[in-house]
């Protein structure tokens, strides 16, 4: 991967009420249970995850759960139409982001959270025609282990905690 490259991440604000400067981004749990943010390598594939996340949490209520660690597939009930609050384009716009970053941001953020990554090169999501409560997501990745710097780590505890003072 070259230096100079961008991955994007998926960003939700699951609230009105959280801050702008929070970001919450989009993670799974792999196979080994453990929780890894989701770095994409092309922008079309993070804009089709919007669109992914967008739709089912507008048939749903819900937002999406990747896991993979689960041996059974989570079923979520599809909600009636009069019961929808947002549209799929609203939830897209007002509660979705795509940000960019370069591999040097990546590391830096991986340094000062300890977060493991799944570094995502190809995204599809088929819905099933017949059946609208059933979809594919196929996915294809590498894990990435983040070096964690303690001491980096520690400090960013500590500025979060002064300024929540």
């Amino acid at each position: 991967m070259c230096a100079t490259q961008k991955f994007y991440m998926v960003g939700l604000q699951s609230s009105s009420l959280r801050p702008p400067e929070m970001h919450r981004y989009l993670s799974m749990t792999d196979y080994a249970n453990t929780p890894r943010y989701m770095v994409f390598q092309e922008k079309s594939d993070a804009k089709a995850c919007v669109r992914y996340l967008a739709s089912h949490k507008h048939f749903t209520g819900e937002w999406p759960a990747i896991d993979l660690a689960s041996k059974f597939p989570r079923v979520v009930k599809y909600l009636p139409e009069n019961k929808r609050q947002h549209g799929i384009e609203t939830l897209a716009q007002d509660f979705l982001w795509i940000y960019d970053y370069g591999r040097s941001d990546i590391d830096w953020h991986s340094m000062r959270a300890g977060v493991q990554y799944v570094w995502i090169s190809s995204w599809i999501h088929l819905p099933n025609m017949e059946h609208k409560n059933v979809s594919q997501l196929s996915f294809r990745g590498q894990e990435i282990d983040g070096v964690a710097d303690r001491a980096c780590y520690n400090a960013n505890l500590e500025a979060i905690y002064l300024e929540s003072k």
